[in-house]
């Protein structure tokens, strides 16, 4: 899949910039709840990041004659716990620190 149809499939069309797609705004997947986009944010039992998209939570009318997404629950992003670190321990493990909590968890 290219860049381009990723944002045409999971993205809206912004009005303000001539229909133009993006992921970003109401598409953008919560933890744990799925959004009208039918996408939503879970941590696997790896501590990584995964968006899942499901057709059948999709609410938007384009979305419709896209059937081959209709597979059930699909992995459309993920962010792996050990690239994270990574990244995170280059920008805060000097100075700083980062606190990223699940819903209804103390920390």
């Amino acid at each position: 899949m290219t860049r381009k149809e990723f944002i045409k499939y999971f993205g809206n069309p912004n009005k303000q910039k001539h229909g133009r797609y993006s992921w970003s705004g109401k598409c953008v997947p919560k933890y744990g709840k799925y959004n009208d986009c039918g996408q939503k944010i879970s941590i696997d039992e790896h501590n990584n990041i995964c968006i899942f998209y499901r057709y059948n939570r999709d609410k938007r009318d384009h979305i419709k004659e896209y059937k081959y997404l209709k597979k059930g629950k699909i992995l459309i992003a993920i962010w792996l716990k050990s690239k994270m670190k990574q990244h995170i321990d280059k920008k805060f493990n000097s100075n700083g620190f980062f606190i990223c909590k699940k819903k209804r968890q103390c920390i």
